[in-house]
C-alpha cells in the first residue's frame, strides 16, 4: 500500500477504532469526544447569549475629574485654587483670602513673587534685597522674608499715590500680617520720610512704625499739622505684647471726621488716640498732609528680621479688618462643555469625593442638552444634585457641563475640598445595521428584503441606491432619490428602475432619537432589473 499523510492519516485512525474495541479505555475516549463536541455547542449558544444582552443594553461610560487629570478640564474658576493633595494628585480649595484691589486700594502688596509688586501701579518698586517664604506664608503662594542685612524693600510714590508729594488725607487705613522672629528692639516695619514747605518754614515729615518693648508703636512727625502748620508729633503705641514667631493682623485707621486714630491687633481695638494737643477727642482736631517737596519712598522693613504679608493701603476707613484665613465669599469652577457623543445620551450617575471640615460646604450643579451651548451660557438653568444620589428624571443630552460652589466655614477657618467628581453615563448608541439584505431583480424594478433590527427603539430604516459601489445617488426609483425612508419595514419595492443597469443597495436603520441616530450601512448587494425571468 502507497502511504501518504492525508491517506495514512486516515488508516491510523481506523485502525486505532478497530483495536479499540476490546480497550476498556475506548469507552473514555469516545466520550470524551463527544463530551468536547457538546460543549462547543454549550461555549457557542452562550457566546449568542452575550452578544444578545449586551446588543441590548448601552454600555455605560465614565468621565473622571481630578485625580490624574489634575482639572485639567476646567473651563472658569474663581476664588478656587489647586491644591496638591494626597496621592500627589490635585484638589479644588478655596483661595485663602487675599486682599482684592478696589477703587479706595491705594496699595496692595501680595509677596508672591520677586521683586514684589504694588498690584495697583500706584508705587514701583525701586529695590529689594528680601527673599520669598512659600512654606510661612499667610496667604497665597508667597510672603517677604526680611533681614537687617536684606535692606527692605523700598518703593517710589506714582503721581496717583497718596505718599505722593502735596497729597492731602482724609480717610485711610493701613493694614498688614506680622510674623517677627526675634522681637529685637527698634526693629523698623515701615518708613517714610518727606518735608513740607510752608512759607518760609521747612518741616521734616516721618512715619514710622516700629517694635518697642515688644509693642507695635506708630509715630507720626509734623504729618498731622495743625493749621497755623507748627511742628506737631503724634505717638500711638500699642498696649498687647507681640508673640515671636506667629502671625499677627496688624491695623492703623485714621477718620477724618472725628480725628480718630486707632490701632487693632487680629481686629481687636488695642490702642486709641485723637489728632489733638491733648490726644484726646476734640471738636477740632488735624489732617495728615503730605510734604509738597517729599521723595514720596516708603520703605518696608529696613531694619527687621520675620515676615511680612499682604500689605494693603486704603482710602478709606475698614471698619471690619479681615483676619480669617478664608473671605466669606463662595468659590466657583465651570467645567468645559463636555459632548458625549450621541444626542439623548443619558446620565446615570454623578459621584463625588469631597470633605467639609467644621460647616464649610460644597454645592454641585450641572446642565445637560441636546442642543449645544457656549461654556460661558448666561442661561440660568443649572440643576443641582447631590453625588451619590438619585438625578432628576429629565437627564438626557449630548452635551454636559458641571459647577460646584465651594464656601468657607463660619469663621473663616476651614475650606472645603473636593479631590474627584466621576460621571458615569450612558450613550444613546445608534442602532446596529440589517444584516442579511437581498435583492431580487425584477422588471424594471428590485425587491429589497433584510432582517428586522431586533433593539426595541428602533424607528425605521434608509434605503440607498445608486450605480457604483458606495456611492448611493440613484434618482429613478418611484420612491424618491437615495436615500428612501421606508419606515418600519423589512421590505420594500424600488420601482422605475432601468433594465440591465447594474444598481447597488445598502440600507441603514434609523431609532427615535430627535434627531434620530442612524445606524452604520448594511452590507452592500447589487443586481440588474431585467423583464426576463
Amino acid at each position: 500500500m502507497r502511504y501518504t499523510p492525508h491517506l495514512g492519516g486516515k488508516l491510523l485512525i481506523r485502525q486505532v477504532n478497530l483495536l479499540s474495541v476490546t480497550d476498556p479505555c475506548s469507552i473514555y475516549a469516545d466520550n470524551f469526544i463527544k463530551y468536547k463536541r457538546n460543549m462547543k455547542k454549550y461555549v457557542l449558544c452562550i457566546s449568542i447569549s452575550l452578544i444578545f444582552l449586551f446588543s441590548c443594553f448601552s454600555i455605560e461610560r465614565i468621565i473622571i475629574l481630578g485625580r490624574d487629570d489634575h482639572w485639567q478640564r476646567l473651563y472658569y474658576k474663581d476664588n478656587i485654587i489647586l491644591h496638591s493633595g494626597k496621592g500627589g494628585f490635585t484638589d479644588l480649595v478655596l483661595k485663602e483670602g487675599e486682599y482684592k484691589p478696589t477703587e479706595e486700594t491705594d496699595l496692595l502688596i501680595h509677596f508672591n513673587k520677586l521683586p514684589p509688586e504694588d498690584i495697583t501701579g500706584s508705587y514701583r518698586t525701586e529695590s529689594s534685597g528680601i527673599i520669598l517664604s512659600e512654606k510661612l506664608a499667610m496667604y497665597g503662594n508667597g510672603a517677604g522674608f526680611f533681614t537687617k542685612q536684606s535692606g527692605g524693600v523700598r518703593l517710589l510714590a506714582n503721581n496717583d499715590a497718596l505718599l505722593y508729594p502735596g497729597k492731602v488725607w482724609e480717610d485711610f487705613t493701613v493694614e498688614f500680617w506680622l510674623y517677627p522672629a526675634t522681637m529685637e528692639e527698634g526693629e523698623t516695619l515701615l518708613l517714610w520720610n518727606g518735608t513740607l514747605k510752608f512759607e518760609s518754614t521747612i518741616l521734616p515729615q516721618e512715619i514710622s512704625c516700629y517694635i518697642q518693648n515688644r509693642r507695635v508703636v506708630w509715630n507720626f512727625k509734623n504729618f498731622f499739622l495743625p493749621p497755623d502748620r507748627e511742628a506737631f508729633t503724634l505717638e500711638l503705641r500699642g498696649n498687647s505684647p507681640l508673640v515671636p514667631k506667629s502671625w499677627h493682623h496688624h491695623t492703623l485707621r485714621f477718620n477724618s471726621s472725628t480725628g480718630m486714630l486707632e490701632y487693632l491687633l487680629d481686629g481687636i481695638p488695642d490702642a486709641i488716640i485723637y489728632t489733638t494737643n491733648t490726644g484726646r477727642e476734640e471738636k477740632s482736631f488735624y489732617l495728615p498732609v503730605t510734604g509738597n517737596l517729599s521723595e514720596g519712598v516708603l520703605t518696608i522693613g529696613e531694619v527687621f528680621t520675620g515676615l511680612i504679608d499682604e500689605l494693603r493701603i486704603s482710602r478709606s476707613f475698614i471698619t471690619k479688618p479681615f483676619t480669617e484665613l478664608y473671605l466669606d465669599e463662595k468659590g466657583t469652577a465651570i467645567t468645559r462643555v463636555f459632548d458625549l457623543g450621541y444626542t439623548n445620551s443619558r446620565l446615570s450617575k454623578i459621584e463625588a469625593a469631597y470633605s467639609t471640615p467644621s460647616d464649610s460646604s460644597v454645592y454641585f450643579y450641572y446642565k445637560i442638552s441636546d442642543i449645544m451651548a457656549q461654556p460661558d451660557s448666561p442661561e440660568n438653568n443649572w440643576i443641582p444634585f447631590i453625588p451619590g444620589r438619585s438625578l432628576p428624571e429629565d437627564r438626557s443630552g449630548r452635551y454636559l457641563q458641571l459647577k460646584v460652589e465651594l464656601l468657607p466655614s463660619g469663621d473663616g477657618v476651614h475650606s472645603p475640598t473636593v479631590h474627584e467628581i466621576t460621571i458615569a453615563f450612558e450613550p444613546d448608541l445608534p442602532p446596529p445595521p440589517p444584516v442579511k439584505l437581498r435583492a431580487i431583480p425584477g422588471d424594471g424594478k428590485v425587491i429589497l428584503q433584510w432582517s428586522a433590527v431586533t433593539e426595541q427603539d428602533v424607528k425605521g430604516y434608509m434605503v440607498y441606491y445608486g450605480h457604483r459601489p458606495g456611492y448611493y445617488f440613484g434618482t429613478e426609483s418611484n420612491l424618491g432619490s437615495s436615500p428612501v425612508d421606508v419606515g418600519n419595514k423589512t421590505e420594500v419595492t424600488l420601482e422605475g428602475l432601468l433594465n440591465g443597469r447594474l444598481y447597488y443597495f445598502s440600507v441603514a436603520a434609523y431609532d427615535s432619537a430627535d434627531p434620530p441616530h442612524l445606524s452604520d450601512f448594511s452590507e452592500e448587494v447589487s443586481t440588474r432589473p431585467s423583464e426576463i425571468r
